[in-house]
């Protein structure tokens, strides 16, 4: 964590940080908002930290997402591969990915990571998702 600062403005993730105690303790924490330094600019995220106590010493996990308030980025269509645009076509007509792959003569591990790389641009989580956010997004018809 580079850079976190609460809502306040204040240092989080230092020594002696009260979070961290409060977790290390045993005491629930709850989520906080938090702005962190990222390439495109100051970002805010909740946070939750958790203590997973192993051995001697505590690890502190850190859990974050993006902030409720923040909107998700545009998938931009030059973000997918033509081959990606063209499964996605393909699965917003029904098309099972085993018919896919004979379709375009690829193996059908291949198609389906070209699913997997779908969902991860489109920032879904099943195929369905993905073609409703993409005619969302104008990307298919």
């Amino acid at each position: 964590m580079l850079g976190g600062r609460d809502e306040r403005g204040n240092v989080v993730c230092h020594p002696g940080c009260s979070t961290a105690r409060l977790a290390r303790e045993g005491w629930p924490v709850p989520c906080q908002g938090l702005l962190i330094k990222a390439r495109e600019g100051k970002r805010r995220v909740e946070l939750s930290t958790v203590a997973v106590h192993e051995g001697d010493r505590p690890i502190f996990l850190h859990i974050m997402v993006p902030h409720r308030d923040t909107p998700s980025p545009r998938a931009d269509p030059m973000s997918l591969t033509p081959r990606q645009q063209q499964v996605l076509g393909l699965l917003a007509d029904g098309i099972p990915a085993k018919v896919i792959a004979t379709r375009l003569g690829l193996a059908e591990v291949t198609v389906r990571n070209h699913i997997r790389a779908i969902l991860a641009a489109l920032e879904t989580h099943s195929q369905l998702e993905a073609v409703a956010k993409a005619r969302r997004l104008q990307l298919i018809t």
